[in-house]
């Protein structure tokens, strides 16, 4: 893994829509509401949601793949972020959710392994601040014949 990262970003318009792009990646659109309510691209507070749950999707499952020798046939994470009133208006509170679509993962194992990837794996969650409420719940469902 590299030590460094690098992005690019650009205004796109008048008004604050940015064009961002990382050495061979996808651009992306990031996006502020302005008055004018015309965007289309991702603002900061929701990437940084996505940064925290695909940080923690990735680590579980390379946890339960490789360390646990564990099945697992999907992984899904819903995360929601409450801001503050004051500025600055980051989160005061985030919450996610985690769904493991697994034959033979238990909730208890999977409910340990969310709390240490939380707290010794995920660099996203080691640069959240101490102030933000963070919880992380998860449930195990068992696979249909097409997660399989």
């Amino acid at each position: 893994m590299k030590n460094e990262l690098r992005i690019s970003l650009a205004s796109m318009n008048e008004n604050v829509r940015l064009h961002a792009s990382a050495p061979q990646r996808n651009p992306i659109v990031v996006d502020y509401f302005p008055p004018e309510d015309d965007t289309d691209g991702y603002t900061s507070l929701e990437l940084l949601l996505i940064s925290a749950a695909s940080c923690l999707a990735t680590a579980l499952k390379l946890v339960i793949q490789k360390r646990l020798k564990k099945h697992i046939s999907r992984i899904e994470v819903d995360a929601s972020g409450v801001r503050r009133t004051a500025h600055p208006t980051g989160f005061s509170k985030m919450s996610f959710h985690v769904r493991c679509v697994s034959r033979d993962l238990d909730e208890a194992t999977l409910d340990e392994l969310v709390q240490s990837t939380k707290q010794n794996i995920c660099p996203v969650f080691a640069m959240l601040r101490d102030d933000i409420e963070t919880s992380v719940s998860a449930t195990v469902i068992a696979p249909s014949n097409q997660d399989e």
